[in-house]
Protein backbone atom coordinates (compact mmCIF):
# COMPACT_ATOMS: atom_id res chain seq x y z
CA UNK A 1 0.00 0.00 0.00
CA UNK A 2 1.46 2.90 -1.23
CA UNK A 3 0.46 5.95 1.44
CA UNK A 4 2.14 8.93 -0.34
CA UNK A 5 -1.37 10.35 -1.45
CA UNK A 6 -3.56 7.26 -2.21
CA UNK A 7 -7.47 6.28 -0.79
CA UNK A 8 -7.35 4.18 2.38
CA UNK A 9 -10.63 2.19 3.25
CA UNK A 10 -11.75 2.77 6.34
CA UNK A 11 -11.57 -0.71 7.08
CA UNK A 12 -8.23 -1.02 6.19
CA UNK A 13 -7.63 1.80 8.38
CA UNK A 14 -9.57 1.05 11.32
CA UNK A 15 -7.46 -2.42 11.65
CA UNK A 16 -4.41 -0.61 11.42
CA UNK A 17 -5.67 1.84 14.17
CA UNK A 18 -6.76 -0.86 16.64
CA UNK A 19 -3.14 -2.45 16.01
CA UNK A 20 -1.24 0.68 17.08
CA UNK A 21 -3.59 1.39 20.21
CA UNK A 22 -2.78 -2.30 21.03
CA UNK A 23 0.86 -1.69 20.88
CA UNK A 24 0.97 1.25 22.63
CA UNK A 25 -1.14 0.23 25.26
CA UNK A 26 1.70 -2.68 25.57
CA UNK A 27 4.26 -0.83 25.32
CA UNK A 28 3.35 2.65 27.14
CA UNK A 29 6.75 4.10 26.38
CA UNK A 30 5.55 4.06 22.78
CA UNK A 31 9.76 3.63 21.85
CA UNK A 32 12.19 2.07 20.97
CA UNK A 33 16.22 2.33 22.10
CA UNK A 34 18.88 -0.03 21.32
CA UNK A 35 22.80 0.67 22.60
CA UNK A 36 25.45 -1.31 21.82
CA UNK A 37 28.54 -2.09 24.24
CA UNK A 38 31.76 -0.62 22.15
CA UNK A 39 33.91 -3.54 23.61
CA UNK A 40 31.79 -6.38 23.59
CA UNK A 41 29.45 -5.30 20.91
CA UNK A 42 26.47 -6.42 22.48
CA UNK A 43 23.53 -4.99 22.37
CA UNK A 44 20.93 -4.13 24.82
CA UNK A 45 17.70 -1.81 25.20
CA UNK A 46 19.78 -0.18 28.67
CA UNK A 47 22.49 2.61 27.81
CA UNK A 48 25.29 2.61 29.95
CA UNK A 49 29.17 4.52 30.20
CA UNK A 50 30.24 2.08 27.46
CA UNK A 51 27.79 1.97 25.09
CA UNK A 52 27.04 4.15 21.76
CA UNK A 53 23.48 4.62 20.53
CA UNK A 54 21.91 2.51 17.70
CA UNK A 55 18.64 3.45 17.66
CA UNK A 56 16.13 5.76 18.73
CA UNK A 57 12.76 5.01 17.07
CA UNK A 58 9.26 6.41 18.83
CA UNK A 59 5.76 5.99 17.41
CA UNK A 60 2.76 7.98 18.36
CA UNK A 61 -1.05 9.27 17.05
CA UNK A 62 -3.39 11.40 17.59
CA UNK A 63 -7.31 11.15 15.91
CA UNK A 64 -9.82 13.14 16.29
CA UNK A 65 -13.36 11.76 16.42
CA UNK A 66 -17.17 13.73 16.66
CA UNK A 67 -20.73 14.10 16.39
CA UNK A 68 -22.26 16.96 14.31
CA UNK A 69 -25.04 18.11 13.97
CA UNK A 70 -25.65 21.55 11.88
CA UNK A 71 -28.94 23.72 12.59
CA UNK A 72 -29.42 25.67 9.72
CA UNK A 73 -28.83 24.55 5.84
CA UNK A 74 -28.49 26.34 2.65
CA UNK A 75 -32.40 26.79 1.44
CA UNK A 76 -30.78 27.13 -1.86
CA UNK A 77 -29.07 24.30 -1.97
CA UNK A 78 -31.77 21.98 -3.23
CA UNK A 79 -35.08 20.27 -1.27
CA UNK A 80 -32.65 17.33 0.13
CA UNK A 81 -30.30 19.46 1.74
CA UNK A 82 -32.80 21.58 3.58
CA UNK A 83 -33.29 19.32 6.56
CA UNK A 84 -30.73 19.82 9.24
CA UNK A 85 -27.52 17.52 8.76
CA UNK A 86 -26.17 15.24 11.33
CA UNK A 87 -23.33 12.84 11.57
CA UNK A 88 -20.58 10.62 13.70
CA UNK A 89 -17.35 11.82 11.68
CA UNK A 90 -13.38 10.35 12.05
CA UNK A 91 -12.04 13.88 10.81
CA UNK A 92 -8.75 13.53 10.99
CA UNK A 93 -6.09 11.09 11.96
CA UNK A 94 -2.05 11.56 12.47
CA UNK A 95 0.15 8.54 12.77
CA UNK A 96 3.69 9.72 13.58
CA UNK A 97 7.25 8.42 13.48
CA UNK A 98 10.35 9.94 15.58
CA UNK A 99 13.78 9.01 14.99
CA UNK A 100 17.21 10.10 16.28
CA UNK A 101 20.33 10.65 14.43
CA UNK A 102 22.83 10.58 16.94
CA UNK A 103 24.08 13.66 18.03
CA UNK A 104 23.56 15.59 14.74
CA UNK A 105 19.88 15.72 15.30
CA UNK A 106 16.53 13.97 14.57
CA UNK A 107 14.04 12.89 11.54
CA UNK A 108 10.54 13.00 12.11
CA UNK A 109 7.48 11.05 9.45
CA UNK A 110 3.80 12.28 9.97
CA UNK A 111 1.05 10.16 8.05
CA UNK A 112 -2.27 12.50 7.39
CA UNK A 113 -5.63 10.75 7.43
CA UNK A 114 -8.63 12.56 6.69
CA UNK A 115 -11.93 11.69 6.20
CA UNK A 116 -13.03 12.69 2.57
CA UNK A 117 -16.34 14.19 2.84
CA UNK A 118 -19.20 12.63 0.81
CA UNK A 119 -17.13 9.92 -0.45
CA UNK A 120 -15.86 5.97 0.63
CA UNK A 121 -12.46 5.68 2.73
CA UNK A 122 -10.01 7.83 3.35
CA UNK A 123 -7.28 10.54 1.51
CA UNK A 124 -4.07 10.14 2.43
CA UNK A 125 -1.26 12.45 2.71
CA UNK A 126 2.41 13.29 4.62
CA UNK A 127 2.11 15.76 6.26
CA UNK A 128 5.68 16.18 7.56
CA UNK A 129 8.57 14.49 6.42
CA UNK A 130 11.99 16.25 7.97
CA UNK A 131 15.07 16.41 8.92
CA UNK A 132 15.79 18.69 12.08
CA UNK A 133 19.55 19.34 12.59
CA UNK A 134 21.65 20.72 15.12
CA UNK A 135 23.94 23.71 14.44
CA UNK A 136 27.17 25.65 15.73
CA UNK A 137 24.88 28.47 15.48
CA UNK A 138 24.32 30.40 19.14
CA UNK A 139 20.65 30.42 20.41
CA UNK A 140 20.14 26.68 19.78
CA UNK A 141 19.17 27.13 16.28
CA UNK A 142 18.20 23.92 14.53
CA UNK A 143 18.05 23.79 10.79
CA UNK A 144 14.98 21.78 8.89
CA UNK A 145 14.77 20.36 5.60
CA UNK A 146 11.99 18.59 3.56
CA UNK A 147 8.54 18.94 4.20
CA UNK A 148 8.45 20.87 7.18
CA UNK A 149 6.23 22.84 9.67
CA UNK A 150 5.25 26.26 8.16
CA UNK A 151 6.35 29.00 11.09
CA UNK A 152 3.33 30.33 12.19
CA UNK A 153 0.07 27.59 12.70
CA UNK A 154 1.98 25.09 14.65
CA UNK A 155 2.76 27.85 17.47
CA UNK A 156 -0.58 29.57 17.43
CA UNK A 157 -2.42 26.05 17.92
CA UNK A 158 -0.38 25.43 20.69
CA UNK A 159 -1.24 28.37 22.31
CA UNK A 160 -5.29 28.09 20.95
CA UNK A 161 -4.94 24.57 22.53
CA UNK A 162 -8.11 23.40 20.45
CA UNK A 163 -6.98 22.16 16.94
CA UNK A 164 -9.63 19.47 17.49
CA UNK A 165 -12.58 21.98 17.42
CA UNK A 166 -10.83 23.03 13.85
CA UNK A 167 -7.57 25.01 11.96
CA UNK A 168 -6.93 28.15 13.69
CA UNK A 169 -7.91 31.88 11.79
CA UNK A 170 -5.62 32.39 9.45
CA UNK A 171 -5.35 28.79 8.07
CA UNK A 172 -9.34 28.18 8.34
CA UNK A 173 -9.95 31.26 6.14
CA UNK A 174 -7.47 29.33 3.83
CA UNK A 175 -4.26 32.22 3.52
CA UNK A 176 -1.89 30.16 5.31
CA UNK A 177 -1.41 26.89 6.06
CA UNK A 178 0.32 24.17 8.35
CA UNK A 179 2.93 22.45 6.34
CA UNK A 180 4.82 23.34 3.23
CA UNK A 181 8.38 22.16 0.89
CA UNK A 182 11.28 24.07 1.81
CA UNK A 183 14.25 24.87 4.23
CA UNK A 184 13.83 26.29 7.50
CA UNK A 185 16.16 28.13 10.67
CA UNK A 186 14.80 28.32 14.06
CA UNK A 187 16.11 29.60 17.60
CA UNK A 188 17.21 32.41 19.57
CA UNK A 189 18.91 35.47 19.74
CA UNK A 190 21.39 35.35 21.73
CA UNK A 191 20.92 37.63 25.30
CA UNK A 192 17.50 38.79 24.55
CA UNK A 193 14.41 36.95 25.11
CA UNK A 194 13.22 36.89 20.83
CA UNK A 195 12.70 33.24 19.05
CA UNK A 196 12.98 33.19 15.69
CA UNK A 197 11.98 30.94 12.69
CA UNK A 198 12.53 31.69 9.13
CA UNK A 199 11.48 29.53 6.38
CA UNK A 200 12.48 29.55 2.27
CA UNK A 201 9.93 27.63 1.01
CA UNK A 202 7.50 26.51 -2.13
CA UNK A 203 4.60 28.36 -1.37
CA UNK A 204 2.41 25.77 -2.13
CA UNK A 205 1.85 23.96 0.73
CA UNK A 206 1.90 20.21 1.41
CA UNK A 207 -0.84 18.98 -0.79
CA UNK A 208 -0.26 21.09 -3.71
CA UNK A 209 2.88 20.42 -5.95
CA UNK A 210 4.93 23.17 -6.59
CA UNK A 211 3.91 25.05 -10.21
CA UNK A 212 6.38 27.47 -10.79
CA UNK A 213 9.89 28.67 -9.84
CA UNK A 214 8.47 31.02 -7.88
CA UNK A 215 9.17 30.98 -3.81
CA UNK A 216 7.89 31.94 -0.95
CA UNK A 217 10.18 33.71 2.33
CA UNK A 218 8.48 33.88 5.43
CA UNK A 219 9.35 34.02 9.08
CA UNK A 220 7.91 34.90 12.77
CA UNK A 221 9.66 36.87 15.46
CA UNK A 222 8.37 36.27 19.05
CA UNK A 223 9.52 38.25 21.84
CA UNK A 224 8.92 36.60 25.70
CA UNK A 225 8.10 39.91 27.91
CA UNK A 226 7.48 38.06 30.87
CA UNK A 227 10.42 40.38 32.67
CA UNK A 228 7.34 42.90 32.39
CA UNK A 229 4.42 40.43 32.82
CA UNK A 230 5.00 36.89 33.34
CA UNK A 231 3.34 34.78 30.97
CA UNK A 232 3.23 37.96 28.46
CA UNK A 233 4.32 37.34 24.46
CA UNK A 234 3.97 39.57 21.27
CA UNK A 235 4.82 37.84 17.78
CA UNK A 236 4.78 38.91 13.85
CA UNK A 237 4.88 36.74 10.73
CA UNK A 238 5.16 38.05 7.74
CA UNK A 239 5.13 35.79 4.14
CA UNK A 240 5.87 36.94 0.44
CA UNK A 241 4.80 34.60 -2.12
CA UNK A 242 6.28 35.44 -5.53
CA UNK A 243 3.98 33.23 -8.03
CA UNK A 244 6.32 33.70 -11.08
CA UNK A 245 3.89 35.16 -13.21
CA UNK A 246 3.79 38.82 -12.05
CA UNK A 247 1.90 37.96 -9.39
CA UNK A 248 2.62 38.11 -5.56
CA UNK A 249 0.80 37.39 -2.15
CA UNK A 250 1.79 38.84 1.14
CA UNK A 251 -0.07 37.73 4.46
CA UNK A 252 1.06 39.44 7.69
CA UNK A 253 -0.19 38.98 11.19
CA UNK A 254 0.74 40.65 14.42
CA UNK A 255 -0.53 38.92 17.49
CA UNK A 256 -0.25 39.66 21.64
CA UNK A 257 -0.75 36.67 23.86
CA UNK A 258 -1.37 36.37 27.90
CA UNK A 259 -1.20 33.48 29.65
CA UNK A 260 -1.54 32.43 33.51
CA UNK A 261 -2.80 29.33 35.85
CA UNK A 262 -6.26 30.62 35.63
CA UNK A 263 -6.75 31.89 31.54
CA UNK A 264 -4.99 32.34 28.50
CA UNK A 265 -6.12 35.00 26.01
CA UNK A 266 -4.88 35.71 22.30
CA UNK A 267 -5.62 38.37 19.86
CA UNK A 268 -4.31 38.36 15.99
CA UNK A 269 -4.99 40.88 13.43
CA UNK A 270 -4.53 40.21 9.91
CA UNK A 271 -3.76 41.63 6.25
CA UNK A 272 -3.23 40.21 3.19
CA UNK A 273 -2.85 41.22 -0.40
CA UNK A 274 -3.02 39.56 -3.17
CA UNK A 275 -2.59 40.91 -7.18
CA UNK A 276 -4.90 38.64 -8.52
CA UNK A 277 -8.46 37.53 -7.94
CA UNK A 278 -7.80 33.58 -8.90
CA UNK A 279 -4.87 34.07 -5.92
CA UNK A 280 -7.82 35.15 -2.89
CA UNK A 281 -8.05 31.18 -1.18
CA UNK A 282 -10.99 28.91 -1.28
CA UNK A 283 -14.56 30.78 -0.51
CA UNK A 284 -13.30 33.87 0.18
CA UNK A 285 -12.97 34.17 -4.10
CA UNK A 286 -16.11 34.18 -4.19
CA UNK A 287 -17.05 37.23 -2.20
CA UNK A 288 -15.10 39.05 -4.87
CA UNK A 289 -16.25 40.13 -8.19
CA UNK A 290 -14.74 38.12 -11.40
CA UNK A 291 -14.46 41.27 -13.04
CA UNK A 292 -11.92 43.10 -10.34
CA UNK A 293 -8.22 43.51 -11.63
CA UNK A 294 -7.30 45.74 -9.20
CA UNK A 295 -4.76 44.46 -5.90
CA UNK A 296 -7.43 42.75 -3.28
CA UNK A 297 -6.26 43.56 0.20
CA UNK A 298 -7.91 41.26 2.90
CA UNK A 299 -8.15 42.39 6.91
CA UNK A 300 -9.66 40.83 10.02
CA UNK A 301 -8.82 39.56 13.47
CA UNK A 302 -8.75 36.48 15.61
CA UNK A 303 -9.62 36.81 19.66
CA UNK A 304 -9.45 33.47 21.35
CA UNK A 305 -9.32 32.23 24.72
CA UNK A 306 -10.17 29.57 27.63
CA UNK A 307 -10.43 29.61 31.54
CA UNK A 308 -10.20 26.84 33.68
CA UNK A 309 -13.22 26.28 36.24
CA UNK A 310 -12.51 26.50 39.95
CA UNK A 311 -12.83 23.60 41.95
CA UNK A 312 -12.83 21.57 38.72
CA UNK A 313 -9.48 21.19 37.12
CA UNK A 314 -10.40 18.95 34.57
CA UNK A 315 -12.85 21.41 33.12
CA UNK A 316 -12.05 24.70 31.32
CA UNK A 317 -14.31 26.73 29.35
CA UNK A 318 -13.44 28.43 25.39
CA UNK A 319 -14.14 30.69 22.75
CA UNK A 320 -13.33 32.44 19.67
CA UNK A 321 -14.34 35.36 17.51
CA UNK A 322 -12.85 35.61 14.03
CA UNK A 323 -13.86 38.30 11.44
CA UNK A 324 -12.63 38.32 8.08
CA UNK A 325 -13.24 40.65 5.63
CA UNK A 326 -11.64 39.38 1.74
CA UNK A 327 -11.74 42.44 -0.05
CA UNK A 328 -11.76 45.74 1.86
CA UNK A 329 -13.04 48.10 -1.01
CA UNK A 330 -16.28 46.41 -1.10
CA UNK A 331 -18.60 45.95 0.81
CA UNK A 332 -21.18 43.58 2.91
CA UNK A 333 -18.99 40.86 2.22
CA UNK A 334 -17.36 40.00 5.30
CA UNK A 335 -17.83 37.24 7.73
CA UNK A 336 -17.52 36.35 11.75
CA UNK A 337 -17.40 33.55 13.17
CA UNK A 338 -18.23 32.46 16.67
CA UNK A 339 -16.64 29.33 18.51
CA UNK A 340 -18.28 28.29 22.71
CA UNK A 341 -18.07 25.45 24.76
CA UNK A 342 -16.36 23.16 27.44
CA UNK A 343 -13.64 20.87 27.63
CA UNK A 344 -13.01 18.04 30.03
CA UNK A 345 -9.64 15.99 30.14
CA UNK A 346 -10.56 12.93 30.66
CA UNK A 347 -6.71 11.74 30.80
CA UNK A 348 -3.63 12.61 29.76
CA UNK A 349 -4.53 10.83 26.52
CA UNK A 350 -8.32 12.07 25.84
CA UNK A 351 -10.11 15.49 25.82
CA UNK A 352 -13.65 15.79 25.05
CA UNK A 353 -15.17 18.85 24.05
CA UNK A 354 -18.51 20.27 23.70
CA UNK A 355 -19.05 23.21 21.29
CA UNK A 356 -21.41 25.59 19.44
CA UNK A 357 -19.73 26.98 16.01
CA UNK A 358 -21.51 29.83 13.67
CA UNK A 359 -20.54 31.65 10.64
CA UNK A 360 -22.54 34.88 10.56
CA UNK A 361 -22.40 36.30 6.29
CA UNK A 362 -22.40 39.72 5.33
CA UNK A 363 -25.10 39.28 2.20
CA UNK A 364 -22.27 39.10 -0.17
CA UNK A 365 -19.99 37.16 1.32
CA UNK A 366 -21.56 33.64 0.40
CA UNK A 367 -19.36 31.20 2.18
CA UNK A 368 -22.00 28.87 2.67
CA UNK A 369 -24.53 29.59 0.07
CA UNK A 370 -26.86 32.34 0.80
CA UNK A 371 -27.65 31.49 4.57
CA UNK A 372 -25.54 31.48 7.72
CA UNK A 373 -23.83 28.37 9.35
CA UNK A 374 -24.81 27.55 12.95
CA UNK A 375 -23.70 23.70 14.24
CA UNK A 376 -22.69 21.74 17.59
CA UNK A 377 -20.63 19.34 18.18
CA UNK A 378 -19.26 16.60 20.54
CA UNK A 379 -15.76 16.08 19.64
CA UNK A 380 -12.94 13.85 20.83
CA UNK A 381 -8.79 13.98 20.97
CA UNK A 382 -7.64 10.49 21.35
CA UNK A 383 -3.48 10.51 21.99
CA UNK A 384 -2.18 7.15 21.60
Amino acid sequence: MFIGGVIVSRRLLSFGVAVLVGLSLALPARALKLYRDKETGQVTTKAGPNQEKLLDLSISGKTYLQYRTELTRDPNAGATARKPYNAFESTRMYLTFKAGLGDVGKFKLTYDFRDQSGAEGYSTNIKYLFADLNTPIPGDAHFRFGQIPTVWVGREEHLWGYRVQGTIFSDREGYYGSTDRGVALKGMIPSLPLEYDVAYTNGEGYRTDEVNSGKAIQGRLTADLSSFLDGLSISGFGIRHNRNIGRVSTRYIAQGFYKNDLFRLGFDYMWTKDDNRADVPGANRTAVPATVTRDIKGKGFSLFGAVKVPSFEKVELFGRWDKWDPDDVIANNSHDRYIGGVSYKFSDNILFLLDYDEVSQDPTASLYGSADRKQVLLQSQVKF
